[in-house]
């Protein structure tokens, strides 16, 4: 494998430019839908439901309010409103209902974000990067009881989780720094992170309104609970398992993020059984986000590369990064923010081996908001050593690209980020949501 990702690198490294299509999905307004489920007579817009930007995995964007989910039938209902020709009379332009398999769409992005919530409370961690927002109040010998700003009261085992933070720190990038700290340092035991800068190692005995109790060298010690900032705990002990069949994630407008099992939507209300097991119920006007989980799409980000090959300008490029950008900060394109993605800098050439039928990769690509006026890097695909996708030199401040690329037979997919007009000067370049899909057959 060595040897022939090398050839492919070197033959490869100056390469030509060539654009792959973009497959456009084009849906009857009123047609019956993939699992002969006809759209309602009268489908209306409600104009104090939040509206969405629909993404599906054939590439198609277009705008929507959310009307049904229906996982059991593998089925989506969105009310989409029509183009009000020039001259058109109010009422003639209605409307219209456009339903599809669930496993076709990708993403559900408001349009709007709604009003952020402040940075202050405390948060619940889990596993594959859900997380709750949750003022919390004390342990059993089983549960963790919370409560959420949006979800109200919750119950939740403490064997799904793998860290919380009692104090975030103010900064939105340090908070962010010890969250992917107490995420993955934690090993054999539980580590504490103190107020003071310290951090202790032992065990979690729980915590109530004033004390946090651990088990540190046979000896149990009840520490004062404002002193303690963050827990973290052995992941190898965390279960927290991937639901079968598909499943939605939903970024909510306080930054939680949480998987929901047999999702469903009612007069405006998403409402679903979380992975830790809770029952729930929230307004769609504070869902920000919402992904297909478990169908067609494979995220990248999710698996570490194959290989990897560094090319530096003068010193040594840093390694690629998943979840965050290549100096540790979260994702960032044009202010928006990104759970999913790789960071890297130029020149860096990452290889992935395409076990499965794949159909497509897709991503978005650009300059880190961080990387500032001087970062310039161009972005390439290539498929078993063909380039499938080359982008010209992007500067920071740039709209993000849409990479489309069909991976039909392919067998090694390599993204290529290359030195633009200032050698490697802060090229901190994005591949944000990064994804494989598969072919239907395989879904």
């Amino acid at each position: 494998m060595k040897t022939s990702l090398k050839y492919i690198f070197g033959k490869f490294a100056a390469g030509f430019v060539s654009f792959a299509a973009i497959a456009v999905l084009a849906g009857s307004a009123f047609a019956v839908d993939d699992q002969g489920v006809p759209p309602p007579p009268t489908p209306a817009i409600v104009s104090n439901e939040p509206v969405f930007e629909a993404t599906t995995i054939d590439g198609e964007r277009f705008s929507a309010q959310l009307r049904m989910i229906d996982v059991e039938r593998n089925a989506i209902e969105l009310i989409e409103p029509t183009p009000v020709k020039e001259g058109a009379k109010e009422g003639d332009s209605p409307p219209r209902s456009r339903s599809m398999r669930l496993d076709r769409l990708f993403k559900l992005q408001r349009r709007e974000a709604p009003p952020p919530f402040p940075p202050e409370g405390s948060q619940i961690l889990f596993p594959h990067g859900d997380r709750l927002r949750a003022v919390l109040s004390l342990t059993t010998e089983t549960n963790l009881l919370a409560r959420s700003f949006l979800l109200g009261d919750v119950s939740i085992p403490l064997g799904t989780i793998q860290g919380m933070i009692l104090s975030p720190p103010v900064e939105s990038d340090h908070a962010f720094s010890l969250r992917r700290r107490v995420l993955s340092e934690p090993k054999g035991s539980e580590l504490l992170w103190l107020m003071n800068g310290d951090r202790l190692a032992g065990g979690f005995l729980g915590l109530d309104v004033a004390k946090t109790t651990v088990r540190i060298g046979g000896k149990d010690k009840r520490l004062d609970r404002t002193g303690v900032q963050a827990i973290g705990f052995d992941p190898a002990i965390v279960d927290y398992p991937e639901p079968k069949g598909i499943y939605i994630e939903a970024t909510l407008s306080d930054g939680s993020r949480i998987g929901l099992e047999r999702p469903k939507v009612d007069q405006g209300a998403l409402s679903g059984k979380t992975r830790f097991g809770a029952a729930i119920s929230i307004s769609l006007a504070e869902v920000s986000r919402l992904h297909v989980r478990g169908g067609g799409v494979v995220f990248l980000d999710d698996r570490p590369a194959t290989d990897a090959v560094y090319v530096g300008y003068l010193g040594a490029v840093p390694g690629y990064r998943r979840g965050e950008n290549v100096e540790g900060n979260p994702l960032r394109l044009l202010d928006q923010a990104y759970d999913r993605g790789i960071g890297t800098q130029s020149r860096t050439l990452l290889a992935y081996k395409l076990e499965r039928s794949y159909s497509r990769f897709q991503a978005e690509v650009g300059l880190d908001d961080r990387a500032g006026p001087l970062g310039s890097v161009s972005f390439r695909v290539l498929v078993d050593g063909k380039e499938r996708y080359a982008s010209p030199v992007m500067t920071a401040r740039e709209e993000p690209r849409r990479v489309d690329v069909d991976l039909k037979g392919g067998r090694l997919l390599i993204l290529a980020v290359e030195f633009g007009e200032r050698g490697d000067v802060r090229d901190l370049a994005d591949w944000v949501e990064p994804r494989l899909i598969l072919d239907q057959k395989d879904r």
